[in-house]
């Protein structure tokens, strides 16, 4: 037997937004006794600049299906 009928979905990716980074740089040279051997710059407070970069922010998908 053939029917029909309508599906509808939502999906959602970080749906509050929050800040996910990925590929940060996390090397430190440093020399015989264990200094660094430059400063570490910092972008605000808490992240290191270099190599920093993010994943995708917030994504939503909002799609219907007919089925016949």
């Amino acid at each position: 037997s053939t029917g029909q009928r309508i599906e509808a979905f939502f999906e959602a990716k970080n749906l509050f937004n929050v800040e996910n980074l990925a590929g940060v740089n996390r090397t430190v040279t440093t020399n015989a006794a264990g200094q660094p051997n430059s400063p570490i710059s910092t972008d605000g407070a808490d992240f290191p600049s270099a190599g920093k970069s993010g994943y995708d922010q917030r994504l939503m998908q909002l799609g219907v299906k007919f089925i016949f």
